[in-house]
């Protein structure tokens, strides 16, 4: 792998920072890495944009069932993001002691707009720190000193942070013996600093004023709301902040990305928004709820266990799953036509990410719901970015 690709490409997980190998540093408001020594093999086996280390299947990818649910902490499912279900799950894990501690990422509280990367060792650390983080983060950066030798964990975290992960277990036994879980949930994309300052600047909050930024929750989808030193509270909708401002400006790998629903984790989690008459997506306000997929026989197991240890309500989604690409249309498509963007910026001679024709061709043949003319759409409108300098 070249050091363009990686540059370009890079998800700052923050894994190759961790292991002393490179550096992440904020430059035109996005995580990029400094490279410290040439290791190729690390970044060929371990990084998240190689795009070959598993193999990407169709639509939802592989799993074991797939289920509707909520928390049944109110209180809990009303300030998470979706439903609560990682929340209770990782509150149940802890309760009963089958885990030392939770790795994963909330906001920095001297500058909210930014993350950083905690253990989380009680159910309230967990429930404070809940909800989507709509911003860069390098989570793996600081992992290896967050857990110790001989305790269990598990890891929550955005879909290309926990491909990194799982793939460095292969090559560290004694940490990956540590995790007895991973935990994903289905991920748009990691919107830049300046996304946040065109943010915090449209909610009337001064960045050095901010104490507390929040991009969903309280309530479903719930509003982007900013908070100053004086307690004053000022908000948006989620259509407006992630539609019109976040989502605008993302990192080039979550264009690019094939795993926005957590595939290589153990559980999956996503909104599984209603529908309205012609199958789109309903934002009204409303009680959360969560798809989830169970993608390995542990993930299946501990979530049973939680279900079943009454923290989360939960039904088969199997057989409403067909409709369920018109719901998240954007995960579906974005996958589906995935082959078409890597087309177009070989034709242009930009460099693409590594993802095995294979996958792509596999993926692209199976996707029925997506017409040859979007595609070719696709194709078309990813050449027209390149020649406007917008990819």
């Amino acid at each position: 792998m070249n050091n363009k690709r990686i540059s370009e490409y890079c998800s700052a997980c923050g894994l190759c920072q961790g292991k002393g190998y490179a550096e992440l540093k904020f430059n035109d408001g996005l995580l990029k890495p400094n490279m410290n020594v040439d290791n190729t093999d690390f970044f060929e086996s371990v990084c998240p944009i190689t795009g070959s280390v598993y193999e990407i299947q169709p639509e939802w990818g592989e799993f074991e069932k797939v289920y509707v649910g909520y928390s049944n902490d109110p209180d809990i499912r009303h300030m998470a993001s979706s439903g609560g279900v990682i929340t209770s799950l990782a509150s149940y894990l802890l309760d009963k002691k089958l885990i030392d501690g939770v790795i994963h990422t909330g906001k920095d509280t001297d500058k909210p707009w930014r993350t950083k990367t905690y253990c989380s060792t009680t159910p309230k650390e967990v429930v404070d720190r809940c909800g989507s983080r709509y911003t860069q983060s390098m989570p793996l950066a600081d992992i290896f000193n967050l857990t110790e030798y001989g305790k269990k964990y598990i890891y929550i975290g955005k879909p290309c942070d926990v491909l990194a992960l799982t793939n460095y277990f292969k090559l560290d036994k004694e940490f990956a013996s540590r995790f007895i879980c991973t935990i994903s949930f289905f991920c748009a994309g990691a919107p830049s600093e300046n996304a946040q300052m065109r943010l915090l600047k449209e909610l009337d909050c001064k960045p050095e004023e901010c104490i507390e930024l929040r991009y969903r929750g309280d309530g479903w989808p719930g509003y982007a709301t900013a908070v100053n030193r004086s307690g004053i509270k000022t908000q948006m909708t989620y259509n407006d902040s992630w539609g019109k401002i976040l989502g605008r400006d993302i990192r080039k790998s979550c264009k690019f990305c094939m795993n926005g629903t957590g595939e290589p984790a153990d559980i999956s989690c996503g909104d599984a928004w209603y529908s309205k008459a012609d199958g789109t997506p309903d934002f009204t306000e409303g009680d959360g709820r969560n798809i989830i997929f169970t993608r390995s026989d542990i993930g299946e197991k501990l979530f049973e266990e939680a279900v079943e240890a009454g923290y989360i309500t939960a039904s088969d989604y199997r057989s409403e799953l067909v409709d369920f690409k018109k719901i998240q249309k954007f995960q579906y498509e974005r996958k589906a036509t995935m082959m078409q963007k890597c087309l177009a910026l070989k034709v242009m001679f930009r460099t693409a990410p590594a993802y095995k024709i294979s996958s792509l061709m596999r993926v692209s043949g199976a996707a029925e719901g997506v017409p040859l003319k979007r595609k070719l759409s696709i194709f078309l409108g990813t050449i027209k970015r390149i020649v406007k300098g917008k990819i």
